[in-house]
């Protein structure tokens, strides 16, 4: 069992376990190869921890957040999905789309473009603090005061 999703999740997204079973090369049986669902599992779920960890502490800690548990184990199953098909050469253009579409929002993660909503997950990079404003009107604040100027940064 993964971090993020389950065999039964990645199983469950397949109409019935010969589908299953075809794809981990056991059709024989009938059963689907539990080694093999580990295996994708942990490999999407390697993917996701590797975007992720470009901005949050991993493993991400998703607490009781529904949302965004369903959100992160839909991104894992959508790439182990993609793993299990690539084995069996059977990938459909959906599959390829679901998985395109996951690593577009792996990738957008990894650099800030979308975030994790949840106080749980803590960011490793970025700051929570506001930025400090240099330069606004308020001359009372020694903050305020312009740093760099036409003047300052004229060449002598």
């Amino acid at each position: 069992m993964g971090v993020y999703a389950s065999n039964d999740e990645l199983k469950a997204r397949f109409e019935n376990n010969e589908a299953v079973a075809h794809l981990t090369g056991t059709q024989e049986s009938g059963t689907p190869d539990e080694a093999v669902l580990t295996e994708v599992l942990g490999n999407a779920e390697g993917d996701v921890e590797s975007y992720a960890a470009v901005k949050y502490a991993i493993p991400l800690k998703v607490g009781d957040h529904t949302s965004l548990a369903n959100q992160i184990k839909s991104k894992v199953l959508d790439l182990a999905v993609w793993y299990l098909s690539v084995r069996a050469a059977s990938v459909t253009e959906a599959i390829q789309l679901a998985y395109d579409n996951a690593i577009a929002w792996l990738e957008k993660l990894a650099t800030g473009k979308v975030m994790l909503a949840t106080n749980d997950t803590e960011p490793t990079s970025v700051s929570k603090e506001p930025l400090i404003s240099i330069g606004t009107s308020d001359a009372s604040d020694p903050s305020s005061e312009r740093i760099f100027t036409r003047p300052s940064q004229s060449a002598s």
